[in-house]
């Protein structure tokens, strides 16, 4: 058993684990009419991944603001409505001072 690069999803995971469902996340002011096929394990993790892929811009836009995107699962054609957001992460450091 190994762990490595899944090549349908691109994410790691052990061999005997299997990839997500795919989802069609619909965002028309940032995609239009086409929409971004996400693999997720449901509706929700498919629309916080979208959040994570839309917000990689660097401006971490999500921060301040929020999307409402609607997730379609492919093979069942069930579709939700998700608003999406981002919060900030605080992590701290310390100095030892002589």
């Amino acid at each position: 058993m190994g762990y490595k690069k899944c090549e349908i999803c691109n994410e790691y995971r052990f061999d005997t684990e299997k990839c997500g469902e795919i989802f069609n996340i619909f965002h028309e002011e940032f995609l239009g009419e086409e929409p971004k096929k996400i693999r997720a394990y449901d509706h929700e993790e498919a629309a916080r991944k979208y959040g994570e892929y839309y917000d990689t811009s660097g401006d971490h836009e999500l921060v301040d603001e929020e999307i409402i995107v609607t997730v379609k699962k492919y093979t069942t054609g069930i579709s939700k409505k998700f608003k999406v957001s981002a919060e900030p992460e605080i992590h701290y450091s310390t100095t030892e001072i002589k």
